[in-house]
């Protein structure tokens, strides 16, 4: 299904009307073009015409209804008026714009990198200090060593010795691989 309400916003926004300028455009009141923006109600056949001649577009732009018969596949408002710069540019035009993007795409990339590189060194220097990092560790109950020693021994099973315990059989298996760690 087409949103048609999404895409009038994008295309509203992407040309910086108010709704009131558009609203005039189609000779409607704000609050009804409000109501098409918000999905509350669409324009007719005749709304969606004037809506396209006024972006300059087609209606199948407009709704965002691609030329293959699928839907909400097509670009946004503002890539398809990028391209559409993009298209009009001469061959060299268009090889500085490419030369341009591989640019920022290294720039991005080497940025990404050092920020990856400098939180690396952070956790790093974090650690060194001592800082614990995620959920704090759950003290052993008074009462380990005792129901442990009854547990290890198979006096009682897992589930008893959590009960016993006040905690989770989960939190028991951890708390035994720390014990057996230190």
């Amino acid at each position: 299904m087409i949103d048609i309400d999404k895409k009038l916003l994008e295309w509203r926004e992407l040309h910086g009307y108010k709704q009131q300028q558009v609203a005039d455009a189609l000779g409607v009141s704000r609050a009804t073009y409000a109501n098409y923006e918000c999905g509350r109600r669409s324009p007719d056949i005749k709304g969606l015409i004037r809506l396209a001649e006024f972006y300059g577009i087609s209606l199948d732009e407009l709704v965002g209804y691609d030329n293959n018969g699928s839907e909400g596949t097509s670009l946004a408002p503002q890539d398809k008026q990028l391209l559409k710069q993009y298209r009009r540019l001469t061959d060299e035009g268009r090889e500085r714009i490419s030369n341009q993007i591989e640019c920022e795409l290294r720039i991005d990339a080497e940025a990404a990198a050092k920020r990856r590189e400098k939180q690396r060194q952070g956790i790093e220097a974090a650690q060194k200090a001592g800082v614990q990092y995620g959920r704090p560790k759950v003290a052993l109950p008074q009462n380990w060593n005792t129901v442990y020693a009854q547990w290890k021994a198979q006096d009682i099973t897992a589930d008893e010795a959590a009960v016993k315990l006040g905690i989770s059989k989960a939190t028991l298996y951890r708390m035994v691989k720390r014990v057996k760690q230190n």
